[in-house]
């Protein structure tokens, strides 16, 4: 199954009066904008990662986020995953800049903790993102991650570029919490 998802966003108006952490959180939702200087640069080489900045570690094959902030990825990983896993609740957002990941017995992208999570699409890239037909979990009770992109935080999608989603096992995308 393939799936396109196009994101075009325009700021609407927020209909109730939410804390100024919440409306800091709200504003997050749209921003596409990042800077180079303050973000963390990962390489995707096909069976590993090289990664240019802080917050994040490359292993076996996947990577790990650790620290909140911004992350770009590029490249490709023929087998592996991103997961972040940012113990202290705030902000990691992914650029995802031209990248093709795959996994094949996971999810590609797993949030397993985070305040927020927001995905940026670049624009006038293409990026994939596709699992495999069957996951393996740590113990035989555990039944998630069950989606291509899992999200156990809230997860916002923005950006103008493509994602393309290969939902083989179950979903495509996923989020325990707000999906946007």
């Amino acid at each position: 199954m393939r799936f396109e998802l196009r994101i075009v966003t325009a700021r609407s108006q927020i209909m109730r009066t939410p804390t100024a952490a919440a409306r800091k959180n709200d504003e997050d939702d749209y921003v596409t904008d990042w800077n180079a200087e303050n973000a963390t640069m990962i390489a995707l080489n096909g069976a590993d990662a090289s990664i240019d900045g802080t917050g994040a570690e490359a292993k076996d094959g996947s990577v790990t986020i650790t620290a909140p902030g911004t992350y770009v990825l590029s490249g490709k990983l023929n087998d592996g995953q991103i997961v972040v896993d940012v113990q202290d609740k705030e902000n990691v957002r992914l650029v995802l800049n031209g990248m093709e990941l795959q996994s094949s017995d996971s999810a590609p992208i797993y949030i397993k903790e985070a305040g927020k999570a927001i995905i940026t699409l670049q624009e006038g890239t293409a990026n994939t993102v596709s699992d495999g037909k069957t996951y393996v979990y740590p113990d035989a009770s555990a039944d998630e991650p069950n989606a291509a992109v899992f999200s156990k935080a809230d997860l916002t999608v923005n950006g103008t570029g493509a994602l393309i989603v290969h939902g083989n096992y179950n979903n495509g995308i996923a989020s325990k919490d707000d999906l946007k």
